[in-house]
């Protein structure tokens, strides 16, 4: 086993990526959405709060980063359609970076379950 698989089954956890994709049905001749879910483990890492600019700093966004293995993501995730859902907290993946361990990923999410208020 190596380092990486043990780091995540020692410290990983359960969670499900979840992608919409909207599309035009031209039998309805209307926008429809279309779901699909991927299981992944993540490795929680940190959590902070900062200020939302457009709220004149009185409420506060949670932003958390999240470890992934990189060939558990999906080979085209579109970003603005897939959120991550870790046991009853949903997030809107922001960004992805690749880790200096280059088999690993950390997804910049942000907690879109709940406010917090300064």
């Amino acid at each position: 086993m190596t380092p990486t698989q043990l780091l995540f089954q020692d410290w990983g956890q359960p969670a499900i990526l979840r992608e919409t994709v909207p599309y035009y049905d031209p039998d309805t001749g209307q926008m429809e959405e279309s779901e699909s879910e991927s299981n992944i483990v993540v490795i929680s890492g940190q959590q902070t709060h900062q200020p939302l600019a457009a709220t004149a700093a009185m409420a506060n966004q949670i932003t958390h980063s999240f470890l992934v293995q990189s060939d558990e993501l999906p080979a085209a995730l579109h970003l603005q359609n897939t959120q991550l859902v870790l046991m009853d907290h949903t997030f809107a993946i922001l960004e992805t970076t690749s880790s200096p361990i280059t088999t690993l990923t950390v997804l910049q999410c942000a907690d879109i379950t709940c406010s917090t208020s300064s």
